[in-house]
């Protein structure tokens, strides 16, 4: 996971202490008061698998890594499932545009990627703030052409206690039918307020503010701004569980469903932040 070229960045303030690696833009470790809110990365797990990883220009999968895009078919690389996941900034060195005590804003130009000619610029600020650790992503395309784009993010969350004894409340949502992790377009309406089972879950939010309630007396809000789905992702190495918020579902570039296509000299722009407090009180 980490060389000896990839700049560690330690971000700290009101009660949050998070260390941002330069491959990536990857929050590798995110504590507040001194209790772990993300699986820290200890160099071992790659960045989908601890931590926060960003995802662009696609969240999630694009099934068989093939699209067809202003009449042209493109391929991208694939994983060992055969899709294409996760995009590629995730891989890429980031450059720190401005750094203080409690916050760090980086930036990615991208031109020309496998499977995605299209030129971007990407950024990211991290900021610990009073009102919890916020996370701001935007895209402009660079380019001259038009430019398919889904975004992302990947937290795993953490808690001492067992996961099934953790609850989350997302509200009243629409959960995509999935086969084989590729929506099949259909989407059924639930109310997300139940005990963390065992997920790999796509959702279409209708509310602003996914919460992690967890034993005793504390609880984890996610207040989303621009992102309007989350995929739930029960790891089975390790006791945490991934809310992870997306601008469009897996399998967007295919189905359309939350597909963002910037025109040249546009931007797409999303924000969430994570705030840890007590059980019951409002933001």
């Amino acid at each position: 996971m980490r060389r000896a070229s990839i700049d560690r960045i330690g971000i700290t303030g009101n009660g949050f202490r998070a260390e941002v690696l330069s491959l990536g833009a990857y929050v590798a470790d995110l504590t507040y008061e001194g209790k772990p809110l993300l699986l820290r990365n200890d160099g071992k797990q790659s960045a989908t698998r601890a931590g926060m990883a960003l995802l662009a220009p696609f969240a999630n999968r694009v099934r068989n890594g093939e699209y067809s895009f202003n009449g042209a078919k493109y391929k991208l690389p694939v994983n060992s499932e055969g899709h294409a996941i996760h995009g590629f900034v995730k891989n890429k060195e980031w450059k720190v545009l401005e750094k203080g005590d409690e916050f760090v804003k980086m930036e990615l130009n991208s031109k020309g990627e496998p499977g995605y000619p299209f030129e971007l610029s990407f950024s990211v600020s991290y900021e610990a703030s009073k009102r919890g650790f916020n996370v701001e992503m935007a895209a402009v395309n660079a380019g001259g052409t038009n430019a398919p784009i889904t975004m992302g993010a990947h937290p795993y969350f953490v808690h001492p206690t067992p996961r099934s004894q953790w609850f989350i409340n997302a509200g009243n949502v629409f959960r995509l039918e999935m086969v084989g992790n590729i929506p099949t377009g259909r989407m059924v309406p639930q109310r997300l307020s139940t005990y963390i089972g065992e997920y790999d879950d796509c959702y279409r939010v209708n509310e602003d503010q996914v919460r992690l309630i967890f034993p005793h007396d504390w609880e984890i809000a996610i207040k989303l701004n621009g992102f309007h789905f989350i995929q739930l992702f029960t790891p089975s190495w390790a006791n945490a569980v991934a809310v992870e918020p997306m601008t469009g579902a897996p399998d967007a570039f295919n189905n359309g469903i939350g597909l963002t296509v910037l025109e040249p000299g546009k931007s797409l722009r999303a924000s969430f932040t994570i705030t840890p407090r007590p059980k019951g009180m409002e933001l």
